[in-house]
């Protein structure tokens, strides 16, 4: 007899939770272009869609995301494709649901809108909130298990994000991205980690945490600093190493054994969900599970 599946509110209350890794990198390896829109993936090749998330569940993923990062109206419309939001957003889910099993979780994935907010751009943050509206409904109507909102760099745009994604009643969890300077740790707008948080946790996030541009390593204290900044379960999600370009190709430096390693420390200073990021591949997932004995 199958059980039901838990509730992911539960499940993280009780073990460690496994996410995915970087989408882009596969996408690149089965032959994406630059300048190409990964989200129209979804319409287009979606043989391909399916075959990325089924790798990471076969590699041992509880929550996968969907190929949808870039699938609000306002970032779809660098590619003139404001008008296939709801295709794209709905075909995404559905792609991933064919290919979840019954015990696991699918996240609809929600990223920045890639435009700025003044003083550094012309940006409107009652545009943002609407357009971030309109794919949350979507993912709702898809029948996502939560909201996954990734590497934010500005708190006010995150937490136009994070509202207009509670508006669903799904849970919501929200990573930003922050760099290592001098004074510790920043977004590139100035977000400290502690504001970060205080405003993510009012506005109704149910994990918050960091994802992208830092190294595992980087991570440790940064770690530290997100467990003490917030009462909520902390994510973390780095990206496979450094960057190196190798001829047309940009290799990443850390292998799927050295990333489980340091993201054992992660765990022990406080990170509750785990993944990766730029770089990684289902074979880093597949070594988490692995070093962390999760079940």
């Amino acid at each position: 007899m199958n059980l039901p599946k838990k509730d992911i509110l539960s499940l993280i209350k009780e073990r460690i939770v496994l996410l995915d890794g970087a989408t882009g990198t596969q996408l690149i390896e089965m032959g994406m272009k630059d300048g190409e829109c990964p989200d129209l993936w979804n319409l287009e090749k979606r043989d391909k869609i399916r075959e990325v998330h089924r790798r990471y569940y076969e590699a041992g993923s509880d929550i996968v995301c969907t190929n949808t990062f870039g699938s609000t109206a306002v970032k779809l419309s660098k590619y003139n494709l404001e008008n296939k939001v709801r295709e794209i957003n709905l075909e995404g889910v559905k792609l991933i649901k064919e290919v979840c099993p019954a015990d696991r979780f699918v996240a609809g994935d929600m990223g920045p809108t890639g435009k700025f907010l003044p003083p550094v751009g012309d940006g409107d943050i009652n545009e943002f909130q609407s357009s971030f509206e309109e794919q949350a409904n979507l993912f709702l109507e898809g029948g996502v298990d939560l909201i996954m909102i990734e590497t934010m760099y500005d708190i006010r745009e995150a937490e136009a994000a994070v509202r207009a994604s509670k508006l669903t009643g799904l849970p919501v969890f929200v990573t930003m991205t922050f760099d290592k300077k001098k004074r510790g740790y920043f977004t590139f707008m100035g977000n400290s980690v502690k504001d970060s948080f205080k405003i993510l946790e009012s506005a109704g996030a149910d994990a918050v945490g960091a994802n992208c541009t830092l190294i595992p390593k980087d991570f440790i204290e940064l770690t530290r600093e997100m467990k003490r900044s917030a009462s909520l379960p902390i994510i973390v999600q780095p990206n496979a190493g450094q960057p190196k370009r190798e001829g047309e190709s940009i290799h990443y430096d850390e292998t799927p054994e050295t990333f489980a390693e340091t993201m054992k420390i992660l765990v022990k200073e406080g990170a509750g969900i785990i993944g990766s990021c730029c770089g990684s591949t289902p074979a880093f997932t597949k070594k988490l599970k692995e070093v962390l004995s999760l079940t």
